[in-house]
């Protein structure tokens, strides 16, 4: 799944990722998914 950002998220700390407006993110699963949540509950 990705998904576009509509604003700019500047890391407020360290793990954290900045990125731009327009820029293309990838939705990854979570390790350790629990089957019972759905697609978009269990990425980030």
């Amino acid at each position: 799944m990705e998904a576009v950002a509509k604003f700019d998220y500047n890391a407020a700390k360290e793990g954290e990722l900045s990125f731009r407006a327009g820029d293309v993110l990838k939705l990854l699963p979570v390790h350790g998914h629990n089957a019972s949540q759905s697609d978009s509950e269990s990425c980030w």
